[in-house]
Parts: structure tokens; C-alpha cells; sequence
């Protein structure tokens, strides 16, 4: 039951953040003629800043975890 209610939660958490990094990227390609502009770049750039976060988050929830055993 606890390993279905990590995965619940960390499926949940995922989708709020890829959502967010859904936003972050439109926002930054509002107004963007597609068609002109190769926007490669921008968006390795917003997807490796967004994993970086992610990252980050997931290890510092891992740390909590453990200092609260």
C-alpha cells in the first residue's frame, strides 16, 4: 500500500510540474513566428533548467524523508 501511495503522490507531483513546465515554455515562445525561428535551442535550454529543478526538489523531498526516519 505505501509503494502505491509514493507513485500516486510522485505521478501527481510529475504532472503539476510538467504542466508548469508547459507554461514556462509557452510564455517564453509567446509570440514566437515558428516558422522563421529555430526555437531548438530555447527549448533544450527551458527543458534542462526545469529537469535541473526537478532534480533538486526530488533531492531535497529524498532528504526529508530520511532525516524524518
Amino acid at each position: 500500500m505505501e509503494r502505491k501511495l509514493l507513485v500516486a503522490l510522485l505521478r501527481s507531483w510529475l504532472k503539476e510540474k510538467l504542466e508548469e513546465l508547459g507554461r514556462k515554455i509557452g510564455s517564453a515562445l509567446e509570440g514566437t513566428d515558428l516558422s522563421v525561428k529555430d526555437v531548438r535551442p530555447l527549448m533544450l535550454e527551458l527543458l534542462g533548467e526545469a529537469f535541473g529543478q526537478l532534480e533538486a526538489e526530488y533531492e531535497a523531498k529524498l532528504l526529508a524523508a530520511a532525516t524524518k526516519k
